[in-house]
């Protein structure tokens, strides 16, 4: 379950984050109801992190301390320093503007909010430590117990391919537009195009 919606976070994320660092967006209810919500989310996740078991030479190892260390000595300076990051840039967000909904980012906050790309970190400490592939199996066996086909495990499969496909042409858009709408626009097509 919570896996799942660590999953869920991680998408929206994954779409948002660029999005917001190639425009210049408001903060709207619904981006300040996920900021706070994910900053939450993964406060508390890296608390559970600290007392959820592992598998060790095909036995589950439950003592508290073998987890804290195992957590603390793998990807706690990670899922710390990204969730750090995240906590100041919502509280600078609120140092600057107070509860102004639609005003766009300030300036401060931009490069706080560049230094979000440090959530990759995440995704990457996501897919590294097995989470993505848990929620994978999990997905699986519902699939199995519903008696789905391998067709549609197959089509699933596609699915899957399809969007990571369609998310890295949004990241490359997003990155693309970050790269022209900040260098000094020389050539008259390139400036005509740019404010098009």
């Amino acid at each position: 379950g919570i896996n799942c919606l660590g999953c869920v976070l991680l998408l929206v994320d994954s779409i948002l984050m660029p999005f917001t660092l190639a425009f210049e967006v408001k903060f709207t209810a619904f981006f300040m109801f996920m900021a706070w919500f994910a900053c939450i989310f993964w406060a508390i996740d890296l608390l559970m992190n600290f007392v959820t078991g592992y598998i060790e030479r095909d036995r589950v190892v439950m003592n508290i301390r073998k987890t804290a260390k195992r957590y603390i000595t793998s990807w706690f300076v990670v899922h710390l320093t990204v969730l750090v990051i995240d906590w100041v840039s919502l509280l600078n967000y609120y140092g600057q503007k107070g509860n102004c909904s639609d005003c766009p980012v300030p300036v401060r906050a931009r490069i706080v909010s560049f230094l979000k790309v440090g959530r990759f970190l995440r995704l990457f400490a996501e897919v590294s430590s097995g989470r993505l592939a848990q929620v994978q199996n999990a997905l699986e066996q519902v699939a199995g117990m519903a008696g789905l086909s391998l067709h549609t495990k197959f089509f699933c499969g596609l699915v899957r391919l399809v969007s990571f496909i369609l998310w890295l042409n949004h990241l490359g858009s997003c990155l693309w537009w970050i790269f022209v709408s900040r260098m000094d626009i020389h050539n008259d097509t390139v400036a005509s195009w740019h404010k098009q």
